[in-house]
This record gives structure tokens, sequence and C-alpha cells, in this order.
């Protein structure tokens, strides 16, 4: 009398998204995808996008510069090219995966802004001008990753 009974679907199976999960979540624990973007989020991923672009073109700068300018070490020049511009495919990396709302791009977020914060309070007092906008990216990225868990997806 042994034997195997049909599955009876139940409320959840019958929403399966695109992602392979109910109600949009992927196979991977505890991890959401293309949830709704709140406006917190927004926030973090314009300010990490702006990062981005600026330390990718700081890497185009370094580019140029070691191409015109003779350098002491091309070698290590290059090496620093390579470095800064793959931190700026990193950090558009990381904006892409805050924006559809995975959960393993908060601690390397949070990460990057306490190093450039670190960056940025040094130069306060006499480079202003670039210390002010960078601490205050950290802040903005920061106060929206932390403050955007609360958030219902």
């Amino acid at each position: 009398m042994g034997g195997t009974y049909p599955k009876v679907p139940d409320a959840n199976t019958s929403r399966l998204s695109a992602t392979g999960g109910p109600d949009g979540r992927s196979g991977r624990s505890g991890e959401r995808r293309y949830g709704r973007v709140t406006g917190m989020r927004r926030l973090v991923v314009l300010a990490v996008v702006v990062e981005a672009m600026v330390v990718g073109g700081y890497g185009v700068y370094l580019g140029v510069e070691t191409l015109v300018a003779p350098a002491a070490d091309r070698l290590a020049a290059t090496f620093l090219v390579v470095l800064t511009l793959g931190l700026a495919v990193g950090l558009a990396l990381l904006a892409r995966a805050v924006r559809d709302g995975r959960r393993g791009a908060r601690a390397p977020v949070l990460v990057w802004q306490l190093l450039q914060a670190s960056v940025a309070v040094p130069a306060l007092p006499d480079r202003w001008y670039l210390g002010f906008p960078l601490l205050a990216l950290c802040v903005v990225a920061g106060a929206g990753v932390l403050l955007g868990q609360a958030e219902p997806d």
C-alpha cells in the first residue's frame, strides 16, 4: 500500500518567479533579487555609481599620464592603472547588486565607505574641496545601507 502522492500546489508554489523561487526569491538562502527599489536604495545606488565614476575617471587619468609623461617605474604605474580601473568596475557591480536588492552587497559597500572615510577625514584640513564631497558620499551611502535594511522589500 505504499506509494507516492502527487504534490499538491500550495499558495507559494503558484507564484514562482523568473528567479526560481516563490515571491522573487532566488535559490540562495536569504537573498532577495529584483525587489521593489526604495528611495533609500536609490540613494545608495546613486552614491556608489558616483564613486565608481570618480574612481574610473581617475584610472583613465592615470592611464593617460602613464602613456604621456615619463614614469619612474612604468610597471608600477601600469599596475596602479589596472588596479584603479578594476576597483571602478567592482564599484559599478556593487551598485548593480544594491539596485537588485542583494544582501551580499551591503558589507562590501560599508567597507568601501569606511576606506573612503579614512581618506576623506585627513584631507579635510588641507584639501577641503576633496574631503567634504568624499565624506558626504560616505555618510549618504553608509547610512543608506544601514537604514535601508529596515525597509520592507
